[in-house]
C-alpha cells in the first residue's frame, strides 16, 4: 500500500530549514493572528492536512509527490546558491560581491530558481484565497469556484499557465552582509508601484513594472523582473547580484511581513516582526488553525 503524506507543506521544509540557526533544529515563528512567538522544527510548520488532494476524503498524493520531486531538484540549487563564498572579499568590495553573485547565476541556476518561485507563488493558501476574491464577481458558480480553486488543481493549472512568463524574467540577487532576510507563509509574491495590486497569475511577465520577490535564505533574496524593467538586463541576460544596505534589507522584510497570510519565520528572535505587523493594512488571514497550521502538526 502506498505511503500517503497527510501533513502537506505549502512552504517546503527544505526551504524553511535554511532559517535554522547554527546548531539549532528549530526556527522562530510569529503568529500574526494570536500575536504569539514560538519555535518549531520546519517539518511541523506551514502544513495543512491533505491540502493538495483533489479529493481529501480519498487522497492519492499525486500532487504532493509531484511537488516533492520539484523540491528535491530545487534544494540542490538553493544549497549551491547559499554556498557562494564571499569570505575572501572585503565588506566594502561591493563590486566583488556583485561579480561573484552574478557569475553564479548561470542559465541553469536561474531556471531552477524561477521554477521553484513559480510554484511557490501559486501554492500557498493566501494566494488561493486572494484569487477567490478576484473571481467572486465572475460568472462562476460557488461549486465551479471550489473546483477551480482546489489547491492541487490550482497549482498544476496555474504553473502550466504562467511558467513561460516566469522563465522569461530576470533575477536580481540581493545580498545582505549583516541583516537577515526573513520569510513567511506567503514568501513569493508579485507587486507593482500602484494602488492596484497585480492580478494573480495575469500581470506577472506581462505588465510593465510588475515584479515578483522572494527571500531565498537569510542572506539572499530574489527580485524577478521583466526584461524591460532594468537597464542591467542588456548586460546580464540571466540576472545580476547586488549588495543591499541594512536599511533596504529591513524595507524588504517589511514587505514580507505585510504580505504574510498569518505566519512569519526568522532565524533569530526579533521584536521587529510584531512592530511592523501592528501597522500593516491587511488583516492576517484566519486560516491555519486547523490540521496543524503552523503550530505543532497533528500528523
Amino acid at each position: 500500500m502506498k505511503n500517503l503524506t497527510a501533513k502537506q507543506h505549502h512552504v517546503p521544509q527544505f526551504y524553511l530549514s535554511q532559517w535554522q540557526a547554527a546548531g539549532k533544529e528549530t526556527v522562530h515563528c510569529y503568529d500574526l493572528v494570536e500575536k504569539k512567538h514560538f519555535t518549531q522544527a520546519p517539518r511541523n510548520i506551514l502544513t495543512l492536512r491533505n491540502f493538495y488532494e483533489e479529493d481529501p476524503a480519498n487522497p492519492d498524493n499525486r500532487m504532493e509527490d509531484h511537488l516533492a520531486e520539484m523540491e528535491g531538484e530545487s534544494a540542490a540549487v538553493f544549497r549551491s546558491v547559499a554556498a557562494i563564498d564571499f569570505s575572501d572579499l572585503r565588506k566594502d568590495d561591493k563590486r566583488g560581491y556583485m561579480q561573484r553573485a552574478t557569475k553564479a547565476l548561470t542559465p541553469e541556476v536561474c531556471s531552477a530558481i524561477k521554477k521553484f518561485a513559480n510554484y511557490q507563488y501559486l501554492r500557498v493558501p493566501g494566494v488561493i484565497a486572494a484569487k477567490r476574491g478576484e473571481l467572486q464577481a465572475s460568472a462562476l458558480t460557488p461549486n465551479q469556484l471550489d473546483h477551480h480553486l482546489n489547491p492541487g488543481r490550482f497549482v498544476e493549472a496555474g504553473v502550466a499557465y504562467t511558467e513561460g512568463r516566469f522563465q522569461s524574467l530576470r533575477i536580481k540577487l540581493c545580498l545582505s552582509q549583516s541583516e537577515d532576510f526573513i520569510t513567511s507563509d506567503w514568501p513569493c509574491f508579485d507587486m507593482h508601484d500602484s494602488e492596484m495590486a497585480p492580478a494573480i497569475g495575469e500581470d506577472i511577465g506581462r505588465k510593465p513594472g510588475v515584479v515578483c520577490v522572494m527571500p531565498l535564505n537569510p542572506r539572499m533574496a530574489a527580485i524577478f523582473y521583466p526584461e524591460s524593467f532594468n537597464p542591467m538586463t542588456a548586460l546580464v541576460p540571466n540576472g545580476f547580484g547586488m549588495v543591499l544596505p541594512p536599511a533596504e534589507v529591513r524595507n524588504f522584510n517589511v514587505l514580507v511581513i505585510q504580505q504574510a497570510g498569518r505566519f512569519v519565520v526568522t532565524r533569530n528572535q526579533s521584536d521587529f516582526v510584531f512592530k511592523v505587523a501592528a501597522k500593516r493594512k491587511k488583516a492576517a488571514a484566519s486560516w491555519g488553525t486547523q490540521n496543524g497550521g503552523a503550530h505543532v502538526g497533528n500528523g
